[in-house]
Parts: structure tokens; C-alpha cells; sequence
């Protein structure tokens, strides 16, 4: 961005005159930019004096809006919308709870990461009936290492060799497990799910009724249907070995209330595994696309998108399914743009004049 343009932009933001243009920045940025930036303060002084200093690789704020405040403060792409981000979706799907994103590579070099956010919402109460509106979402980002430490601070019997302790969020995805500890296998660490490090006990979990929903949804960026996990947050109750009852390893599984983690801890005396879940070695696709089962283990896995190029006609079976909240999660919209800006003028043809879709 040139330098004059953020000159003008700051102009703006800073008048008290309310005389200054604005120079082209969304109706309510100005005042959002205001109350946020006041977070920066408290920021300042807990990242000194507060308990979790030395563990806290960032924290940052988003309005609506798409303003976003962070400490500290670092360089971002300008087609960067915090609102499209995993952590500002996830924690507008869950209000009110703090939720937890799977580990992934921090762009800042931080290593694999684990960000924690939360909505806010405004001061006003919302006339009776209605929702409070959210006001922002914050988050703040920690290595994934720091949550393997506290669980064995927290629960002594994580600490024993017999017995692990693992969390994993509202999908299945691994948030702490102490395979994810060994620094052999920290390069692994993303997208690390129950059926990979768990198989037993994700055999066992589909059977609970409430618990698990295995769900389907359609990725048309990729031109995939996507198979994933969707677990009950609100299921109440500890859970353990229903219909695997195995004598050397047995399980409890607990969903955190106010959160989408669930907390697992495994007792395991022997090394036999009678369970195993479908998963493909050479990609991400499911090895049957032709069923879902709810109670059959699979990793979560894509399959084509079936649909007819030249009419874009989907088919019955795909139209039903959601499409995938998570298709902009990872690209960026300038790669968007410059992919459309480059695509030659399409050739003039009529579909019904070809005598087959090849």
C-alpha cells in the first residue's frame, strides 16, 4: 500500500474535527477501529506481568466489519479477511463458547499452533427474544505443546505409563495427544484426527447414539465431496467402552462444558489393536464412494464431485449436501483474483450440438 494512502487513512481515524473525507474505508470501520484499539493496552500489560506470557505467541481482535486489531503487530496480505478465518467462522458457529482450532503451521514461524477464540458481544441488551449481537471474536494463538503440558499438570494419571490423555475439537481433529508431543512426529501434526491415533476408540464412539454424525458436504473450488465428523458439544455424561469392551484398554470421553473440545483419557496394558479404519495412504480419498455408514470407521476422506461439465448439472445425490464451510479457509482471495484475471476468453460452443459429454 503506498505510503500517502496510509497517510490519508490515519488522517482519517484520528480526527477529532469529523472534517476529514473519508478516503474510501467501509461505513463503520472508524468507530470499530476506536473501541478495538483499546484492547492494545491491557494487551501490553499482561504480555509482562500476565501467567501465560511466555506461552502466548499472538492475540488479536475482529469486528465484523473486518477490522482486525493484533499484538503484536505484524504484516499481513491485503486480501486478508479475518471474518473468512477458521477461528472467527468456528467461534460465530459456536457463540458464547470458547473454541479450539486443530493444530496448524503458524506463517510467522512459530511452529504448530493452536488458536483459542471467543465471541463478545455488545454491552446493549437485545430486545426479548432476540440473540445478543456479536461485537467482535477474540483469539489468541499458543503452540501445541502447551496443551499437552497442561493436561498432565491439571490430571495426575496423564503422567502414568499406561495411561494417555488426548483432546480433540467438535470434528475429531486432534488437539493434544502425546504422539503429537514426540518431536518425530510434531512435523504431522495437522490434521491429525481420532480415526488416525485412536482407531479402538473411534470404533467405539459411533455406536454412542447423540454423540457422532458422520456428515457430507460439497467442495466446488476442489470439485470434491467432502466426508467428515460433526460431534454432539452438548452431549452430557462421561462415555466409555460400549461395544468394544476391551480388557487391556478401556476409555472415558467427556465434552468440556462452554467449549468444542472433548477431553479423552485411555487406559491401555496391552498392544493389541483389533480395530482399523479405512484411511487412503497415497491421498485424501475415501476407499468407498458409494456408501456411508454411519457406524463404519472411515478418516474423514473426499470423493468427486459427480456432475456433468458441460451443463453443470449435479447430480440427486450431491445437491442435498451443504457446501463446505471451510472452501476459502486457506486461499488467499488475491490468488482468486489473479487465477480469474488470467483465464482466456471461453470458445464459442453449443452443448447440443456435441454428441456426447467427452
Amino acid at each position: 500500500m503506498p505510503a500517502d494512502a496510509v497517510t490519508r487513512y490515519m488522517a482519517y481515524l484520528r480526527d477529532n474535527t469529523r472534517y476529514i473525507a473519508n478516503p474510501g474505508l467501509r461505513p463503520g470501520v472508524r468507530s470499530d477501529v476506536a473501541v478495538l484499539a483499546k484492547v492494545v493496552n491491557h494487551w501490553q500489560d499482561v504480555r509482562v506481568l500476565g501467567k501465560l506470557r511466555n506461552s502466548i505467541v499472538r492475540r488479536y481482535i475482529a469486528a465484523p466489519s473486518g477490522v482486525l486489531v493484533a499484538y503484536p503487530g505484524s504484516p499481513l496480505e491485503e486480501s486478508y479477511n479475518p471474518v473468512r478465518r477458521p477461528w472467527y467462522v468456528r467461534s460465530m458457529e459456536y457463540p458464547g463458547r470458547v473454541v479450539l482450532s486443530a493444530p496448524y503451521l503458524d506463517v510467522g514461524g512459530a511452529g504448530y499452533i493452536v488458536t483459542l477464540s471467543h465471541t463478545i458481544y455488545e454491552r446493549s441488551s437485545a430486545p426479548s427474544g432476540e440473540p445478543k449481537k456479536v461485537a467482535a471474536v477474540a483469539a489468541m494463538d499458543l503452540p501445541v505443546g502447551f496443551f499437552g503440558n497442561l493436561l498432565t499438570g491439571v490430571i495426575p494419571s496423564c503422567n502414568q505409563n499406561n495411561t494417555k490423555c488426548f483432546l480433540m475439537d467438535d470434528k475429531g481433529y486432534l488437539i493434544s495427544h502425546p504422539s503429537l508431543d514426540d518431536s518425530s512426529e510434531l512435523r504431522r501434526a495437522e490434521k491429525q484426527h481420532i480415526t488416525h491415533r485412536e482407531s479402538l476408540i473411534a470404533h467405539d464412539i459411533l455406536n454412542h447414539k447423540g454423540l457422532v454424525t458422520k456428515r457430507v458436504c460439497n467442495n466446488f473450488l476442489e470439485n470434491t465431496m467432502q466426508r467428515y465428523y460433526q460431534f454432539n458439544v452438548s452431549v452430557e455424561g462421561v462415555l466409555t467402552n460400549l461395544v468394544h469392551g476391551e480388557h487391556c484398554l478401556q476409555y472415558q470421553l467427556v465434552a468440556l462444558p462452554g467449549t468444542n473440545v472433548f477431553l479423552g483419557i485411555v487406559n491401555k496394558t496391552c498392544d493389541e489393536n483389533k480395530a482399523f479404519c479405512p484411511c487412503s495412504r497415497a491421498s485424501r480419498d475415501c476407499l468407498n464412494c458409494d456408501r456411508v455408514e454411519q457406524t463404519e470407521c472411515e478418516c474423514p476422506c473426499e470423493c468427486e464431485l459427480a456432475q456433468d461439465k458441460c451443463l453443470a448439472d449435479i447430480s440427486a445425490s450431491t445437491t442435498a449436501n451443504p457446501t463446505c464451510f471451510n472452501i476459502l479457509e486457506y486461499r488467499p482471495q488475491v490468488y482468486l483474483t489473479k487465477f480469474v484475471s488470467d483465464l482466456k476468453s471461453c470458445f464459442s460452443y453449443q452443448c447440443e450440438s456435441f454428441n456426447s459429454q467427452r
